[in-house]
């Protein structure tokens, strides 16, 4: 009885651990960071993107070339930016580290952000036509100015839904920068041109459409054309250069000269936090990017112990630095990916 009783209960046993066994392992993600910017090498910078912390040089450095943008799309990297030729800096992106020239070097022309959809590259930047340079983008390479060069304007984001192309920027008035939207090509005028403004970024959520940039309130951005002020203690020249919205909730990145120095805020639906460190006499915060709650920041930092700017990001106010400050270095971009581990 005792045995019998002693062998049902190894057969539970038994099954038990086997439904157990069976259970499907919890599938594993790893997280990517991509950030853009450049490296100075042998006195001129050098377009440069890291991975994971881990330079990739897009230039060999003969000529200046800087990098202003990073977009992944299906595992491919792209990255926007510019590169002079001996005489002009022309706008370009690379692809994988391919380079794919936008302009073709007569005018100064730069690359500053760059958007994938449905396979199609749109990169929104300027161009000098004369003296003035001209707020553009490029599908494909094909090029579409929004501005008819009678005043200086330029473009700095790129963003698409659906049909819709949306580009942020500024023109100017013939006195102050005027911060500026297009929307297919059709100029939404953001600030009032009473004094500088700006349109650096734009992000859109479901109808919503979210513009961070700089206006009446210096830092603030722009929901559906609405202004809202991000609050800074500080009384120095101040905007917002990053935005981003994630489950409802508005982050946004930037900041201005207050207090004899550089100060960078992170604004979470308009409560202020400065992540700048307060022995650091210049930090700059560019751009913004938001996965599983948490919160990506790329920017620049001064390191007085070496007299140079270093590129680093934030995660979560977390400080990873990505050069060792030998030489200049610069962040100007962030893009997160997720993909599943096989």
């Amino acid at each position: 009885m005792n045995k019998i009783m002693t062998l049902s209960g190894l057969l539970l046993v038994l099954a038990f651990s086997s439904c157990k066994k069976s259970k499907k392992p919890e599938r594993q993600y790893e997280t990517d960071v991509y950030v853009a910017g450049s490296v100075e090498k042998a006195g001129k910078d050098v377009a440069t993107y890291w991975k994971n912390g881990a330079p990739v040089y897009l230039t060999d450095g003969t000529n200046a070339s800087y990098a202003f943008s990073v977009f992944v799309s299906d595992g491919d990297v792209y990255v926007a930016g510019r590169e002079h030729n001996g005489s002009k800096n022309v706008a370009k992106y690379w692809k994988n580290g391919i380079p794919i020239a936008l302009s073709d070097g007569t005018n100064d022309a730069e690359a500053y952000c760059i958007y994938v959809s449905d396979d199609d590259v749109y990169v929104a930047g300027r161009e000098t036509l004369g003296f003035k340079s001209v707020a553009k983008y490029w599908k494909d390479g094909v090029s579409t100015n929004l501005t008819n060069g009678l005043n200086p304007a330029s473009a700095a984001s790129i963003v698409v839904q659906g049909e819709d192309v949306y580009v942020a920027g500024y023109e100017s008035n013939g006195t102050y920068d005027v911060a500026k939207c297009w929307k297919n090509n059709n100029p939404i005028v953001l600030s009032d041109g009473s004094m500088h403004g700006g349109a650096n970024d734009i992000f859109i959520d479901g109808r919503d459409i979210y513009i961070a940039g700089k206006g009446i309130y210096g830092s603030q951005y722009w929901k559906n054309g609405e202004p809202v002020r991000l609050y800074q203690e500080d009384t120095g020249d101040r905007h917002a250069s990053g935005i981003f919205v994630s489950n409802g909730v508005v982050h946004a990145v930037g900041g201005g000269y207050g207090r004899s120095q550089d100060i960078v805020y992170y604004w979470k639906n308009g409560d202020p936090t400065i992540i700048s460190k307060p022995e650091d006499l210049a930090t700059f915060a560019s751009s913004i990017f938001v996965m599983d709650n948490d919160v990506y920041i790329a920017g620049t930092v001064y390191q007085s112990s070496t007299s140079t700017y270093v590129a680093q990001y934030w995660k979560n106010g977390k400080i990873t630095q990505l050069a060792d400050g030998a030489s200049d270095s610069n962040a100007e971009s962030i893009f997160i990916t997720k993909t599943a581990v096989e």
